[in-house]
């Protein structure tokens, strides 16, 4: 089973099948939600009483931009493994779908990880290509050298990480966050 979901996940064509699929599932989704009504919990605030309310939520969903991670996600479990040449097929693949991002793995995970995030980047999509990093200023620098158009940072900040992972504290946080933004 899992072969299967990742050999579809892996064919850029079965990604491309897939996101078709929920695009055209999103008006049956729309439609089957204007003929439903909010949960009783809702109908003491006046403006969410009704799927008018509700419908108010789903306005915005046009502003909304969706991050592509197949190219980070995708190989985070164990034996997945993108050769350059597929990753290239995979990204071509969306960026004629039309997806607007597309996320990569960290030029600082490895040598690899960088060539591959400067390949892409060459290949001039019309998406914007992004990287996952630390929220470490030497993440940051080695991925702007590669040419994306911009970085999803991240720093755990639950109470967990904090006093289980990294062990540094909230100033300590917005501090290097600050300097790497």
């Amino acid at each position: 089973m899992l072969s299967s979901t990742f050999s579809r996940l892996t064919n850029p064509a079965s990604v491309a099948n897939i996101a078709r699929r929920q695009a055209l599932r999103a008006p049956i989704a729309a439609r089957n939600l204007a003929t439903m009504s909010a949960p009783t919990s809702l109908t003491k605030d006046p403006s969410r009483s009704s799927i008018n309310g509700a419908s108010s939520y789903l306005s915005n969903v046009s502003d909304f931009k969706i991050i592509e991670s197949t190219l980070r996600e995708g190989e985070q479990f164990a034996n997945a493994f993108f050769t350059t040449e597929k990753k290239i097929e995979i990204a071509k693949a969306l960026d004629d779908f039309g997806v607007e991002y597309l996320e990569l793995t960290s030029p600082a995970a490895s040598t690899q990880s960088y060539n591959d995030c400067r390949a892409i980047v060459d290949l001039n999509l019309n998406a914007k290509i992004l990287t996952h990093v630390r929220c470490h200023m030497d993440d940051a620098k080695l991925a702007v050298q590669t040419g994306v158009d911009g970085l999803d940072v991240v720093i755990g900040t639950s109470s967990f990480l904090r006093e289980f992972s990294h062990g540094k504290d909230m100033q300590y946080i917005i501090d290097t966050a600050t300097e790497v933004i």
